[in-house]
């Protein structure tokens, strides 16, 4: 998606304040505006990586909306547009609940093509991993279904937080303790669940059990002390 936009702005097709202005007053869904994508930089479009500066998401967000950004620019014969376009239909297959053994031949054809299509107009550009694993999606679908199934996009959104909060904390001492308090007291405080603190708890075993069961998320208590009043 990068060197396609990096094309359009060489041939003046449009600019990047213009690509900008769309991207900040674009009319986005319910599901798309959390994912809003970033403003596009012109130190990123001169970075020598493929990279757009975008979380996942937002790339996600990006690429599915572009058409309807700057589909009323650019011609329909370009063809950086129309391999951009084969892109978003692939992946159109690869994220189907369901996938016929027809569309897998359709599916194995247009990679094919998409990839033979890429290197001819980004000669300068080698193919990255992820475009050479979507060559072995196709018998990984016969195997297992359809991929979708498989996504790992939730484990990534959840990694980020760690990620985040790793780069503004100020303890390396116990980095996974550290993680795992701040974890926990969001989780109590998440959706703005009240909670009361006690210096201490005095509790019998035996109704240790019964005690744990009877807090709910609206009735959360959070102790810096427990005592444990054993029975033998």
């Amino acid at each position: 998606m990068k060197e396609m936009l990096i094309y359009f702005i060489d041939q003046k097709l449009l600019t990047l304040n213009d690509l900008n202005d769309l991207i900040r007053s674009f009319p986005y869904g319910k599901s798309d505006v959390k994912n809003k994508p970033a403003l596009i930089t012109l130190k990123t479009l001169k970075s020598s990586d493929h990279l757009l500066k975008q979380t996942a998401s937002q790339c996600w967000c990006l690429g599915h909306l572009l058409p309807l950004m700057i589909g009323h620019i650019i011609p329909v014969d370009n063809d950086h547009w129309n391999n951009f376009c084969l892109l978003l239909t692939i992946m159109d297959y690869l994220f189907a609940l369901t996938i016929s053994p027809n569309a897998i031949n359709y599916l194995r054809i247009i990679i094919a093509e998409h990839h033979e299509s890429f290197q001819q107009l980004h000669q300068n550009c080698s193919f990255v991993p992820k475009m050479h694993y979507m060559v072995h999606y196709l018998d990984w679908i016969q195997r297992v279904g359809p991929l979708v199934r498989a996504w790992c996009m939730r484990f990534e959104g959840k990694h980020t937080y760690f990620k985040n909060l790793a780069h503004r904390m100020n303890c390396f001492k116990n980095v996974c303790k550290t993680f795992a308090v701040d974890h926990r007291t969001a989780w109590i405080t998440k959706g703005g669940v009240t909670y009361s603190i006690a210096l201490i708890l005095i509790v019998s075993s035996d109704i240790l059990p019964t005690f744990l069961l009877s807090l709910t998320t609206m009735n959360m208590k959070c102790y810096v002390q427990v005592k444990m009043s054993l029975t033998y």
